[in-house]
């Protein structure tokens, strides 16, 4: 039978080994969520946001908490379902990267600088000498893969914050465990630098996009005032667009709920290593023809 286990210990524990109904809810939940989406990604192919199992695919998804063993505190998680799906082990291959990543001290200052660089060239590039035919239909697939890996590391990123409380010392950690071949641990340094990884905005390489605006209006980031949601192309999916330049905005605003098809260049948003290339949102670059 296919197991996990969650191994905690530091200042998320009273002296008497005991933890609060609050942060064992959150380790299941995390849990579950990261479960949940894997699940989705192996039956549909791909993860997109608000991306979730029906109702009657939830016991495909299930894990039956066995009884807790002595030592710290140890979640014993038992899959109910032998589906042909082996979850320690899928999930222990969409988290493995971030998990090597978060070893490394990461620089959000220098993340930060990037962005603002990559956009300036990017917006420059596509005014020129940037030619191509690379629309978001021809990346999809590899972009899933990038983004199924973000979005179920996120959950455990969630799960993570119980380390980095404040009540926690550096020695305090957690242990997954997936089925008894692999043991990835975070303390605060590694549940820190995951956090930033996740959280941490980039933009990705220019690529062709084609909807019809929705909606646009000012915007509470100082980056970026303005933000339009446009309707894809070939699907009712919306996602949203990020505007620096007033004079953008003035010009999206000529298709703005109207039935006009609007074809830009784009940056899609990097979260992590990847962006969502359904939903994800967008940096408005410039304009196509």
């Amino acid at each position: 039978m296919k197991k996990m286990e969650i191994h905690m210990d530091g200042g998320m524990l009273s002296s008497a080994h005991e933890v609060s109904a609050r942060t064992l809810g959150k380790i299941l939940t995390s849990t579950q969520r990261a479960v949940d989406k894997t699940i989705y990604n192996q039956k549909h192919g791909s993860l997109e946001k608000y991306s979730q199992l029906k109702a009657a695919e939830l016991h495909e998804a299930d894990f039956i908490v066995e009884k807790f063993k002595a030592g710290s505190l140890i979640i014993p998680l038992k899959q109910k379902m032998d589906n042909g799906n082996d979850i320690p082990s899928l999930l222990k291959g969409h988290l493995n990267e971030y998990y090597l990543k978060s070893k490394v001290q990461f620089n959000k200052e220098v993340a930060q600088i990037d962005l603002t660089l990559k956009l300036d060239t990017y917006t420059s590039r596509t005014r020129s000498t940037l030619t191509s035919n690379e629309t978001i239909e021809k990346t999809k697939e590899k972009e899933n893969i990038e983004y199924s890996n973000y979005a179920i590391t996120k959950e455990f990123s969630d799960l993570l914050s119980i380390v980095r409380a404040k009540k926690c010392n550096d020695e305090a950690f957690v242990e997954i465990k997936f089925n008894s071949d692999y043991i990835m641990t975070f303390r605060k340094f590694e549940s820190n630098n995951l956090q930033e990884i996740i959280a941490t905005t980039g933009a990705g390489t220019p690529l062709i996009y084609e909807g019809y605006v929705t909606s646009l209006g000012e915007s509470k980031n100082q980056q970026f005032p303005f933000q339009m949601k446009i309707r894809r192309k070939h699907s009712d999916k919306e996602f949203s667009v990020h505007i620096r330049s007033h004079a953008d905005a003035q010009e999206c605003n000529r298709f703005n709920t109207r039935d006009v098809l609007l074809k830009f260049w784009g940056s899609p948003l990097i979260k992590g290593n990847s962006a969502d290339p359904i939903r994800g949102d967008v940096f408005f670059l410039n304009f196509i023809g």
